[in-house]
């Protein structure tokens, strides 16, 4: 992995973003939003203008924790091994490619579910 540019480690990420927000339940309008994960204010409820920020936010929690679990160690020794040796910053394009491959799962999950 000595020779991993950038652009692979961010197709890392936005695989593993894409694959949690696949696994994250579309959340039903009208459902109570759990307060614990509502960083933005988003209200009492799902509705259907809330519901892709509210769906992001579940999945960047599930990310997160899973985080905490095997076999990510393995993941997180890989990408420390290339931050001592890569020339940008292996986590932010990681990290930006988890982010977008959770919004672009959302968006396609929810446009199909129009």
């Amino acid at each position: 992995m000595e020779d991993t540019t950038r652009d692979e480690v961010y197709e890392m990420g936005r695989e593993r973003g894409g694959n949690v927000a696949s696994w994250t339940d579309i959340p039903e309008v009208g459902s109570p939003i759990d307060t614990f994960l509502d960083w933005q204010g988003l209200g009492d409820v799902v509705t259907e203008d809330n519901q892709a920020d509210y769906m992001e936010m579940l999945a960047f929690a599930a990310e997160s924790n899973s985080r905490d679990f095997s076999p990510f160690e393995f993941t997180a020794n890989e990408l420390n091994g290339l931050e001592e040796t890569a020339d940008f910053e292996v986590w932010e394009a990681f990290d930006e490619g988890i982010a977008d491959g959770i919004r672009a799962d959302i968006a396609e999950r929810l446009k199909v579910g129009a």
